[in-house]
């Protein structure tokens, strides 16, 4: 009898330690997805900066070239 009872309390003390290793695991899982949503936003932060530069860059050459297009336009008026 008290081998079956020490038997039953060392597989419930087995299962109570197991269960807190699953515990600590599933603590570092979710550690390790919130530093990598983090490290994800903050590369998609950096890409929309990155992008919104580049159309605002893009945009300026645009507008220099349509004055450029103008002064020329206005030019050939004034020679005609």
């Amino acid at each position: 009898m008290n081998d079956s009872v020490f038997t039953r309390l060392k597989q419930f003390d087995d299962s109570v330690q197991e269960d807190a290793r699953k515990k600590e695991e599933l603590k570092q899982i979710e550690q390790d997805s919130q530093r990598n949503m983090g490290y994800f936003l903050q590369l998609q932060k950096e890409r929309r900066a990155k992008e919104k530069r580049n159309a605002i860059m893009r945009i300026g050459i645009g507008v220099a070239f349509l004055i450029v297009l103008i002064i020329g336009l206005r030019r050939r008026r004034l020679k005609k």
